[in-house]
């Protein structure tokens, strides 16, 4: 440890100048090597905070890689606020349904974590987290349905990307699909093959 602290402070001053992502790697490297956050921060000149808020997005990544989720697209920022999901199971669980809906909006994803965090039994949190993955699959319902009914102000290419995304949501193990929402996904789906018909 301390000598990868060492190391990494030399060159940082007697070499070129490193960049942003170098330095929050080799902070991330110096906590993974048992260097505490504060030393990590002061050796590559970033605030502690920040390089809190890294090493738990980094945390994230790991914890959903093991789960067979891919986290990339979720923006950094937004795989740090889902470590402060108290239960390991459920940091997969709310990344897989983020990644599902398409949702990356800062404010949505802290209400879920905090209202998560409310929670003092797995069994009604699991009720609440239940009642969450529904309401975005009537979400995406409802986008294809104003597409389908030419409402809503959706132009043909978001309608056809909505149902694209609802295609992966509903692909996902547990996940049910009624009736009506299928019917949906199938429209909007042969609407995408219509248009690659006119295109080629």
């Amino acid at each position: 440890e301390q000598s990868a602290l060492v190391a990494y402070t030399a060159n940082s001053k007697h070499g070129k100048p490193s960049t942003f992502e170098e330095q929050v790697l080799h902070a991330q490297h110096l906590v993974d090597m048992g260097t505490t956050i504060i030393n990590a921060a002061k050796a590559v000149g970033l605030a502690p905070e920040y390089v809190a808020k890294m090493v738990g997005a980094v945390k994230v990544e790991r914890l959903c890689e093991l789960a067979g989720v891919d986290v990339s697209s979720l923006p950094r920022f937004t795989r740090a606020r889902l470590f402060n999901l108290r239960d390991h199971d459920v940091v997969t669980r709310v990344a897989r349904s983020l990644i599902n809906a398409g949702i990356h909006d800062a404010n949505e994803v802290n209400d879920i974590v905090v209202n998560v965090n409310k929670f003092r039994t797995s069994s009604t949190r699991d009720v609440f987290l239940d009642e969450w993955e529904a309401s975005l699959a009537d979400r995406v319902t409802e986008t294809l349905s104003g597409a389908r009914k030419g409402r809503g102000g959706l132009v043909p290419q978001a309608a056809i990307k909505s149902a694209l995304k609802s295609l992966i949501m509903y692909a996902q193990p547990g996940i049910a699909v009624n009736a009506a929402t299928f019917a949906l996904i199938d429209d909007a789906v042969s609407a995408l093959s219509n248009l690659v018909e006119k295109e080629a």
